[in-house]
């Protein structure tokens, strides 16, 4: 995830490891724990494998969403509706992405959440 994402969270995700695109340090947290990277989407994945993860999560920030999709490396997109309106807020993508998606399922959290499953279609 982003920064800027990052940043607000009070702690990271239990039992998983963040990898937090940043130039800065990012004290008080073991490496086991989070991990500041600056590395492309395909060299990053490779590391992520290669310390036995098999699942990714792509969170938070347009810019990493942006590099990402750009990538070719995701398969899967989720989008959580909440019925809040903002007014005005960020782009999901900072530039055009020339994909399709294909949606697969709908995920029912709650009355007021849903979550759209999609493929991405290349």
């Amino acid at each position: 995830m982003g920064r800027t994402t990052f940043e607000p969270m009070e702690r990271p995700f239990p039992e998983r490891k963040t990898f937090v695109y940043t130039s800065r340090k990012l004290l008080g947290f073991s490496p086991e724990q989070v991990e500041a990277t600056q590395l492309p989407p395909a060299e990053l994945l490779t590391k992520i494998k290669a310390e036995g993860y098999t699942n990714v999560a792509i969170c938070g920030g347009s810019h990493v969403y942006t590099q990402w999709m750009q990538s070719g490396l995701i398969s899967r997109l989720y989008l959580t509706i909440e019925s809040v309106l903002f007014g005005t807020g960020i782009r999901l993508f900072t530039e055009e992405i020339p994909v399709q998606i294909r949606l697969r399922q709908r995920h029912i959290l709650s009355e007021q959440t849903t979550v759209m499953e999609y493929e991405v279609v290349r």
